[in-house]
């Protein structure tokens, strides 16, 4: 048996495969018939029981009790209040809709005046309302860091459909802004917010990271700025 040299190798167990093979192939005759034969004794052998009276009995019994119970069940249903609600689907729906930012120069006349906020800007573009939740937010701008962020102040809200939202964290003070004046430098902000229905819990997680290009005057009187998008995800919680 060269042929089956592989299954040979396997050992006991191949070998064995391998000599049924061989006999099988070499007498298909006799291997068709012992297969024709089984399979005719198994098809009398249900004809029998399909022909079988107490067969009959037994399946018109479970079908005639199975759809009792079940138009007894319709009935009792038929005769509840339904409340159909469709399902919003909220993937994406949250939407960044840009950065405002906010600055006042510092003057000689209104002492701590001057000071920069920034605000978030976000909308509902969902099919219906939703319930947001800010997590967490960092801003960045040269060797400055904004106010640690604090939950209490940003408890979340609801937005209806299409509404939008200004969430402003803390702002920088004039003194830390005075080391910048004439100069231009890069930041970065970093929020993090969850959303999804109005009366459940949050969803999905809209997070980016945005790089912020800012230039302040020599005497601080004006500030340019812009700001790009590096990173955008919108997954579930």
């Amino acid at each position: 048996m060269p042929k089956f040299h592989r299954l040979q190798a396997l050992g006991t167990f191949g070998s064995a495969i391998a000599n049924i093979i061989t006999i099988v192939t070499a007498n298909w005759p006799v291997a068709l018939s012992v297969v024709i034969g089984l399979v005719t004794a198994f098809t009398e052998r249900l004809t029998g029981a399909a022909l079988n009276p107490l067969t009959y009995v037994g399946v018109g019994t479970f079908l005639a009790v199975l759809w009792t119970i079940i138009g007894i069940l319709v009935l009792i249903d038929r005769s509840k209040p339904r409340l159909v609600r469709s399902a919003v689907d909220y993937r994406y729906g949250l939407i960044f809709d840009g950065i405002q930012r906010n600055y006042l120069p510092a003057t000689a006349n209104i002492p701590n005046a001057g000071g920069l906020q920034f605000g978030i800007t976000i909308r509902n573009f969902s099919l219906g309302p939703m319930r947001c939740q800010m997590e967490d937010i960092d801003i960045r701008i040269g060797s400055r860091a904004s106010p640690k962020f604090n939950k209490a102040e940003f408890a979340g809200g609801f937005l209806a459909r299409g509404a939008g939202r200004t969430i402003q964290p803390g702002a920088f003070a004039p003194e830390e802004l005075k080391e910048f004046y004439g100069t231009n430098l890069e930041g970065t902000l970093d929020f993090s917010i969850v959303y999804g229905p109005p009366d459940g819990a949050p969803e999905r997680r809209l997070r980016m990271t945005l790089r912020l290009y800012l230039e302040f005057a020599e005497d601080g009187s004006r500030m340019g700025y812009n700001d790009n998008i590096i990173a955008e995800f919108d997954e579930p919680v």
